[in-house]
């Protein structure tokens, strides 16, 4: 027998061998150069043969009916069908090439030309992105939509992001940050206010911080920006101001690469405020002496100058040095980078020294399993000064003592000797203020991704925020706050763990013409946040300061607030496209939230898109015009959940009392009353747009046009006084948007030199089309309103700056208008009164609104506005050879400013009835005051004093800034062994602004995220401009 079946074998042989065939073929790139070292496989058999550096191969088939696989590290695998022919040509497109045709999507990504909705890429280089320290600030001018302006320019300053304009007026107004999928909290959480207990609480106010942290610029590979609700939908009750998707580098084709990158930044304040001398202010305060009927206040000839600005305002030196190690190989991905930076402000005790850690590692464990892991690790050491300040006629702040502090020594005279060390000078604010914040943030996502066949696999991902802060404030006993304190430390502390859990399914298949994208899945985001605070005062010794808490002899309970909110979802996208030329996207997604009550947790949030790819038309392609021409439409909902985890529950708060005998004791007290039907904000919109290209995408352009409104506004609303409380949230009322945005881009010369010029700008208009409140009296005006939040406390801007009126944009300035200075003409024996007081000549003139003859709050109306027409960016980009030269261009126009500041440097009887307050003021002050002999002066008379809001103090904000000025050089490196690229820069930043502005800098917006304190210049961190040495170096 055993014979037998070896003499069988023996003539079926030839029919196996017969069977199986040999078949050769090229593999080459997309560009048609061989690819040496690439894999061809039969599917089904993990044995294979490579391809020689012609990119030629041959391999044995068992039938020509077979299919091969073909791979190289780097490029995108491909599995081709023979059909029958022996010999077979393939050309593999590199997997950059294939990124550039894909963008990211919320849950996924799509290809480039299926894009339905309004999304923006946002460009830069490595030598931008090194020069940079915030994301924030890297979105700046760069996607047409997005407004972008500082809260502070201090370093690790808060930043305001808005995208399509303001949808809310008391919710959150950022957009939603997802990083590597994960969804990052930002500044909104960031420490409460310590001192807001203890003596005088909520005298200081606290600087906000940048949320942004752990996410270094030099680490990110791409940044989309999702604009309409057809593209944020997917996002449901979080969606509504947008979502920012970064996605990190990973290592790239070809050998394993280190790279080194260093700058050194020079900063100086780019702009100094035109205040008084020592000389001029002496004359100022003589001359003011004798108007009282007063002996002059300086001997001339002993005056000893200080020039504040000179004095405090210095050099900011930054240096950031980093390393990142990347490289791939057909199983494995990685990137590991880390960095130090050293920020310091131009007011020496402001900086920030900050380490961080990157690791990203994708690992493909076998041909249908891969596993991702990305991790981001920072410490960080922020140390800032009080600007914006809360006591309008304290001082109560180191840039409002700067400008108005007293120029000058005296030293005939001991009540002035030594002026800069009294109380609340600026070199005390240095001596005697800290405010040390030390963080810790670990991100964290860890995703498994199987394909469970050609068309479909399945990706788990589970992601984490993790967030430690502590953050000490000090007053010394020669601040104002802890002259009444004997010393003041406040300790705050923040203690925040986010994460999110997400399950989906993914569907990538085409039928003949027909082709679909699909995502359908669960995802599950909990937070819980921690934050404490409290108080000590009464120091015997000022040595330890922020360390010093255990010496202090009054002591205040320490409170501590917890807060957990999650969101459970379902949620669903489809993109058919069928042959290559109608695209449909749908999305949908389920919200249940824990924020809101039984019976309104739940909400749908649907999207709707259509696209024609009319360049792939016959009749369009005779045109020989168009290589892209796609228009779209989109509609969808999102919604707005930005609120406090607890605003649904009737809640009790602590309360403060003194028991007679010098200590306090705490009990509690019902914070609010409770409403249950509270529900989120709800945006629908409209989206038209146009993608075209033109010369093969030479030049390329997109408009779109939008339309969106939103609902159900959150608000507080008048109640009976017999309730305890004076007001209910509730959701009434709807904003509208509307606006155009335009992109730009052209390679103009692509030569030995090359060119390339690209811009965008964006238009957008909003208006409170209902908001439910009762008409009532606003000053000259009956109006359905409610006025904002109060600018500061003291004499000096003691009441609102915006008004929120049905029927005018969100947040418009409402004050007292003027008609210039009142003249000696205008004193009459019935002159005009302010609140009941005479105006003399030389007084500013208001306008008699009612025509009472009696200035009063009912003579109010509308003075400006600070929402902008329009943003722009421009961006040009010059090569020739080895060298570069890149400029970006930023502006603004049609925005107004309430410059508070004015209110201190134009008030020459500063909070004194007898115009003696010893405060400097501006040149423009005094030089152009009013008086007998300068009647044409244009400002008030010396001596004068009004600390009200008039639209005096609002100024045109509209600027064009010369944002970034860089020129680059690669150095020749043939002949060193180790070195692959050396590349050299200088860069210019804030080079120069265009703008009709007064203050420091005209981006600017003293209260950072809140929406009802918009477009104030309250002593604000100013700009500065700088220059910048870099070097690149890849091994």
């Amino acid at each position: 027998m055993r014979k037998l079946k070896c003499l069988l074998l023996f003539f079926l042989l030839p029919l196996f061998l017969f069977a199986q065939q040999k078949i050769n073929g090229k593999v080459t790139d997309e560009n048609g150069l061989p690819l040496s070292g690439a894999t061809v496989a039969v599917v089904g058999n993990s044995k294979g043969v490579t391809t020689n550096p012609d990119g030629r191969f041959e391999i044995t088939v068992p039938t020509l009916k077979s299919k091969l696989t073909i791979s190289f590290i780097g490029f995108t695998k491909q599995e081709v069908a023979l059909n029958g022919r022996s010999t077979i040509n393939v050309q593999l497109q590199s997997e950059a090439s294939a990124m550039a045709d894909v963008v990211v999507v919320g849950y996924g990504t799509v290809r480039k030309k299926d894009v339905t909705g309004a999304v923006s890429s946002v460009k830069f280089s490595e030598k931008e992105a090194a020069q940079i320290t915030s994301v924030d600030k890297l979105l700046q001018g760069r996607a047409a939509g997005v407004e972008v302006n500082s809260g502070s320019s201090a370093p690790g300053g808060a930043i305001n992001v808005r995208i399509r304009g303001l949808s809310t007026i008391s919710g959150g107004t950022e957009p939603l940050y997802v990083v590597d999928g994960v969804i990052v909290n930002t500044a909104t959480q960031d420490n409460t206010n310590s001192l807001k207990v203890g003596t005088n609480p909520g005298n200081s106010y606290q600087e906000s911080q940048n949320g942004l942290t752990g996410i270094n610029p030099q680490d990110i590979e791409s940044i989309e920006i999702l604009k309409d609700a057809s593209a944020t939908a997917i996002y449901g009750s979080r969606g509504a101001n947008g979502v920012v998707l970064i996605t990190t580098k990973q290592g790239r084709v070809g050998k394993g690469k280190v790279v080194f990158s260093s700058t050194t930044e020079l900063a100086q304040v780019s702009k100094k405020m035109p205040m008084l001398d020592g000389y001029e202010y002496a004359n100022f305060r003589n001359q003011l002496s004798a108007i009282n009927s007063q002996s002059p206040v300086y001997d001339l000839k002993k005056v000893e100058p200080v020039d504040w600005q000179d004095d405090i305002f210095r050099t900011g030196i930054t240096t950031n040095n980093r390393f990142a190690f990347s490289g791939r190989n057909e199983k494995s991905n990685y990137y590991l980078s880390f960095g130090f930076l050293n920020n310091n402000g131009i007011i020496p005790t402001t900086g920030v020294k900050q380490g961080d850690l990157r690791f990203n590692l994708t690992q493909d464990v076998t041909d249908r399993l891969r596993i991702s892991t990305k991790t981001s690790l920072l410490y960080r050491r922020n140390s800032m000064t009080q600007s914006t300040e809360q006591l309008g006629s304290a001082g109560n702040s180191i840039i409002r003592q700067i400008l108005s502090k007293e120029p000058i020594r005296d030293t005939t005279s001991t009540t002035v000797i030594n002026i800069d060390e009294e109380v609340e000078g600026p070199r005390v604010w240095l001596k005697e203020y800290d405010d040390i914040t030390k963080e810790f943030r670990l991100l964290q996502s860890l995703s498994a991704e199987y394909k469970l066949s050609k068309a479909f696999s399945i990706r788990a991902l589970g992601g984490g925020d993790v967030r430690f802060k502590d953050r000490h404030r000090w007053f010394g006993k020669d601040l104002s706050q802890g002259k009444l304190t004997n010393g003041q430390l406040g300790v705050s502390g923040l203690k925040s763990y986010a994460y999110n859990l997400e399950a989906m399914l993914l569907f990538n298949k085409s039928y003949g013409k027909h082709r679909f994208n699909g995502t359908t899945g669960i995802t599950y985001d909990k937070s819980d946040v921690q934050n404490t605070y409290t108080v000590n005062e009464d120091f015997f010794t000022e040595e330890l300061r922020i360390y010093g808490m255990g010496t202090g002899a009054k002591v205040y309970p320490q409170f501590e607030d917890f807060t957990q909110s999650s969101i459970f979802s379902a949620l669903a996208r489809m993109v058919y496209s069928y042959n290559d030329k109608y695209i449909v996207t749908a999305t949908g997604r389920y919200d249940g939230t824990s924020r809101f009550a039984d019976g309104q947790k739940w909400g749908f949030f649907p999207s709707l898109a259509v696209a024609w790819r009319a360049s792939e038309e016959d009749f369009i392609k005779n045109l020989h015009l168009f290589s892209t021409l796609k228009p779209r439409v989109g509609y969808g909902q999102t919604g707005n959940q930005a609120i406090s985890p607890y605003s649904t529950l009737s809640r009790y708060r602590a309360a403060f009392y003194s028991t007679g005998n010098g200590t306090v004791a705490v009990g509690a007290a019902p914070a609010l009353i409770a409403n249950k039907n509270l529900t989120w904000e709800t945006s629908s919109q409209v989206n038209v747009g146009l993608d075209a290209g033109l010369f093969n995408d030479r030049l390329t352009f997109s408009i779109d046009v939008y339309h969106k409104k939103t609902k159900d506004l959150l608000q507080n609303f008048s109640i009976p006084t017999s309730t305890g409380f004076s007001t209910i949230a509730a959701n009434k009322g709807s904003i509208e948007n509307k606006g155009v945005e335009l992109t730009l881009q052209g390679l103009i010369i692509d030569k030995k030199w090359k060119w390339s010029l690209g811009g965008n700008i964006s238009f957008n208009k909003n208006k409170i089309v209902e908001l439910g409140q009762p008409e009532g009296v606003f000053g000259n005006n009956r109006l359905k309103a409610f006025v904002g939040t109060t600018v500061a406390g003291g004499s000096e801007f003691s009441t609102y700056a915006n008004i929120f009126a049905e029927g005018y944009p969100v947040g418009m300035f409402y004050g007292f208008q003027t008609k210039g200075i009142y003249q000696t003409a205008d004193v009459t024996s019935n002159p005009l009164k302010f609140f009941g007081t005479p105006l003399k000549a030389g007084d500013i003139y208001f306008v008699d609104k009612n025509g009472d003859g009696n200035i009063t709050d009912l003579d109010k109306d509308f003075i400006g506005n600070p929402n902008p027409k329009f943003t722009y960016g421009i961006n040009s980009s010059v090569s020739y050879g080895d060298l570069s030269l890149n400029v970006f261009i930023t502006g603004v126009q049609g925005n107004q400013i309430a410059n508070g500041n004015k209110l201190k440097m134009e008030n020459t009887g500063t909070g004194t009835a007898n115009g003696t307050a010893g405060l400097n003021i501006t040149r423009n002050a005094y030089y152009n005051a009013w008086s007998s002999s300068n009647v044409g002066g244009t400002m008030p008379r010396l001596g004068y004093y009004n600390g009200n809001f008039t639209d005096r103090i609002v100024e045109d904000g509209s600027y064009m800034r010369l944002g970034l000025v860089t020129l680059g050089y690669r150095l020749p490196v043939s002949k060193l062994r180790f070195v692959s690229a050396v590349d050299v820069f200088v860069t210019g930043k804030n080079l120069f602004v265009v703008t009709n502005y007064s203050g420091f800098d005209p981006e600017v917006n003293s209260f950072t995220n809140e929406t009802q304190r918009r477009g104030v210049d309250w002593s604000s961190y100013p700009n500065t401009r700088s220059v910048v040495f870099g070097l690149n170096v890849t091994f």
